[in-house]
């Protein structure tokens, strides 16, 4: 994890603008967003806004169509395909609405499996990979595959392995949408707490206001482009 001692994200007039034949359709207009280290800042807005965009946007999943966008001090637009996908495999852990496992892996080696990629020593993997599913109160369940999990220990199994390469930035796309309230409480809470105790700072979309408000900053994404959540 890098030391970054002004801002983790900085995004300038991000816009984004689909091509349909019945024409253009605008999802982003103007987006400003700075995240500072160590905190967790939170995106509200209806659903089909465009938060997912926005989130695949700052994660590098996706391109705006205008604006800057730099990540650790770096202009990622200037990246090329394969330098870009090594950045964001190293700096950037990801958490989505549905927990996206490997059914074949089990939990400890889906945990590993962003690490592994980036060929780092397999034993200091797992050795990290254990604490996290510890971390997450999974201990007990290592060799278990997806099918064997509940939908919370899904989604805390994708917790851990968002954490595995100790990126300096989670994204979290509605990380508790799919989840039933007690189950997503849990996680909401797990998440925070192990993203401020490890110092990853997160961006998380939400259309959960109570988790929102637990937030450093809340934003809502309204009209294209970001405002001080009401």
């Amino acid at each position: 994890m890098n030391d970054t001692s002004t801002t983790v994200l900085q995004a300038e007039g991000l816009r984004k603008v689909y091509a349909h034949p019945s024409g253009d359709v605008t999802v982003l207009t103007d987006v400003n967003l700075e995240v500072a280290p160590r905190s967790v800042v939170s995106i509200v807005g209806a659903s089909g806004v465009g938060k997912s965009t926005l989130l695949h946007i700052l994660g590098t999943l996706d391109s705006p169509s205008s604006g800057s966008l730099r990540l650790l001090g770096q202009d990622v637009s200037a990246m090329r395909d394969k330098e870009l996908s090594e950045f964001r495999n190293q700096h950037i852990g990801f958490v989505f609405q549905f927990h996206h496992l490997l059914s074949e892996f089990s939990a400890l080696e889906n945990t590993m499996l962003p690490s592994l990629i980036h060929r780092e020593d397999r034993t200091k993997v797992r050795e990290r990979a254990s604490h996290l599913l510890d971390r997450v109160g999974l201990s007990d369940r290592f060799t278990h595959r997806p099918s064997e999990l509940s939908g919370g220990e899904q989604q805390r199994v994708a917790i851990a392995r968002a954490l595995i390469t100790e990126p300096d930035l989670v994204l979290a796309d509605e990380p508790t949408g799919n989840l039933d309230p007690n189950t997503g409480a849990v996680v909401q809470d797990l998440l925070l707490e192990v993203s401020r105790d490890t110092g990853t700072t997160v961006v998380l979309a939400t259309h959960n206001r109570e988790l929102a408000a637990r937030a450093d900053q809340q934003l809502e994404l309204l009209n294209g482009t970001l405002v001080t959540a009401s």
